[in-house]
């Protein structure tokens, strides 16, 4: 119990506003991380008695820095990471649609709903350690609705593709519920820190502590199709993040991170709830009904 005291009190002088809503909520939270890079781990966290929140682990070969290919053009872009719905039977490389476009490096952006006209093929590094990875065969997957933050849509900011051949890596649960996370629910950002371009040129010391996976945060709201929170460090560096997941409680995944500000002090993410496109995904995933005769028999 005075372990418990004296990690509060040391909190408080480094993080008050993440204190503040702990304490005031009865809840203790501590962003323990699996630091021991075993690609065994899994996304489930570990509920313990008394109100302690764990946050859930990552594994290392879910998230990726992904290089996108074109028939003119290769750009690194972003963050992308593996997740499985149970309507799809491959897993899927889900990031932000903007990646694919100019605020990724590219010239033109990409549409959703015909991505197989610009991404030719993707090359993917692991997001925490930069190491070059042998990528799955990649299948544009075409969603409806979709669009770059900042444009109207009704699926959101969202890019997919089938993982084919994708064995050797590893994939989140993405939640299949209708509506977004409730103000004030626990949420966790999962994202690699290495730029792929630093990777090889400062390889990482073997003794120094590895970066945190996830980055604990609180919903602020739900609002015009996006996700908004806070993130308890003010020094969380997010470059190159947009395309993140966002996790849950359980690890499941709940949404695309998009983007992020810094006011007072404060970092306020934003993100398309997986609860958005999770429509758009069904209609993309699930194999077209057949056709039917006027008989009402099923045709070939």
């Amino acid at each position: 119990m005075l372990s418990l005291f004296s990690h509060i009190r040391s909190l408080t002088s480094r993080r008050p506003r993440t204190v503040a809503c702990a304490v005031a909520g009865g809840v203790a939270v501590f962003a323990l991380v699996a630091r021991d890079g075993s690609e065994n781990s899994t996304l489930a966290p570990q509920n313990r008695p008394g109100n302690v929140v764990i946050a859930p682990r990552v594994p290392l070969r879910m998230i990726f820095h992904p290089l996108f290919k074109t028939p003119d053009h290769e750009f690194e872009a972003g963050t992308a990471f593996l997740a499985r719905v149970p309507f799809c039977s491959d897993p899927l490389l889900l990031t932000a649609l903007q990646n694919i476009g100019p605020a990724g490096g590219y010239y033109v952006q990409a549409s959703g709903d015909s991505l197989d006209d610009t991404v030719s093929g993707i090359e993917l590094r692991e997001a925490f350690s930069g190491a070059k990875l042998l990528s799955p065969e990649f299948d544009p997957l075409p969603l409806h609705g979709t669009a770059p933050l900042g444009t109207p849509s009704a699926s959101g900011d969202v890019a997919a593709f089938r993982a084919r051949g994708s064995g050797h890596l590893d994939s989140g649960q993405l939640t299949e519920e209708e509506a977004p996370p409730s103000p004030g629910s626990h949420i966790w950002l999962a994202f690699g820190e290495v730029a792929p371009n630093e990777a090889e040129e400062n390889p990482p010391v073997p003794s120094a502590p590895a970066p945190p996976r996830v980055h604990h945060g609180l919903v602020k709201e739900s609002r015009d199709g996006l996700l908004y929170y806070t993130l308890d460090d003010p020094a969380v560096p997010l470059r190159g993040s947009a395309g993140a997941p966002l996790l849950a409680e359980g690890g499941r995944i709940i949404g695309i991170h998009l983007g992020s500000t810094t006011e007072n002090g404060v970092v306020q993410g934003i993100a398309t709830p997986a609860s958005r496109f999770l429509a758009a995904l069904r209609e993309a995933c699930l194999p077209a009904p057949e056709p039917v005769a006027a008989d009402g028999k099923a045709q070939n």
